[in-house]
């Protein structure tokens, strides 16, 4: 009887203290961009809590799924604590869920292109009038863009120059992004979208030019203000309003 209060003690004991854990990692994994964001620390300060928070959400996650789940389950149901477990089976899946999320982005980081500047013309760069992400390129940028999105092409639609930076100003609120400045004249909108977790802000310029015979041809170029990889969100970006503008 005593080993078995013994047990049922320590199973107790580990099962709150992964809890707490798990409490402490989301804390942490918040912080890391809460932190950057209001200048608390640096960037790559900010990038090592998140990924030290990810090594324990992951860890976590197995310790409680290999020695506890099942266990802690069967406990709380004997003794009538079933919401308790489900709350921490609840946890323990999000530890691992974000553990995932992190390693993802890793990957994602690997094989998207290391630039953080992205247009659909390489040959006619558009320009920004309004907005200014003073972040030069690499000498490189060109020979990694062309590798890395030999996809990414201007748009053709059949709309007037002026219709498309209007339905291009009306999807880029409905993302929540910035508008800088709209130019009906001259086929120019400007945006920024700012991360809701790092606040890192990225800017696009959107040209729409008339194509011949009717029509317009759109290009754009998004660029983060943040130097290094952008992990594919630029083109992902441009891709996204184009997906807008054909709808």
């Amino acid at each position: 009887m005593m080993a078995l209060n013994n047990k049922s003690s320590w199973l107790s004991k580990s099962h709150s203290g992964l809890l707490v854990l798990a409490v402490l990692v989301f804390v942490a994994a918040a912080l890391s961009g809460t932190g950057y964001a209001n200048e608390w620390w640096d960037v790559r300060t900010a990038f090592q809590i998140l990924g030290v928070s990810a090594i324990a959400a992951g860890g976590i996650a197995v310790v409680a799924i290999v020695t506890l789940w099942i266990m802690a389950l069967k406990r709380a149901h004997s003794e009538g604590r079933l919401a308790r477990g489900f709350i921490s089976v609840i946890l323990f899946t999000a530890c691992l869920g974000f553990a995932y999320n992190v390693y993802d982005q890793f990957v994602t980081a690997q094989i998207a292109p290391p630039i953080h500047d992205v247009t659909t013309d390489l040959t006619d760069i558009p320009q920004f009038a309004v907005l200014n992400p003073q972040n030069p390129n690499n000498d490189d940028w060109e020979i990694q863009h062309k590798a890395g999105y030999t996809n990414l092409k201007p748009l053709e639609l059949d709309m007037s120059v002026e219709d498309v930076i209007v339905k291009a100003e009306k999807a880029s609120v409905d993302f929540g992004w910035h508008v800088a400045t709209m130019d009906l004249a001259n086929g120019r909108l400007e945006v920024t979208e700012t991360t809701k977790w790092f606040s890192f802000k990225d800017d696009l310029v959107l040209r729409v030019r008339p194509r011949e015979g009717g029509g317009s041809i759109i290009d754009a170029r998004s660029v983060s203000r943040f130097a290094g990889s952008d992990i594919g969100v630029n083109a992902a970006r441009i891709r996204k309003l184009f997906a807008a503008l054909q709808n």
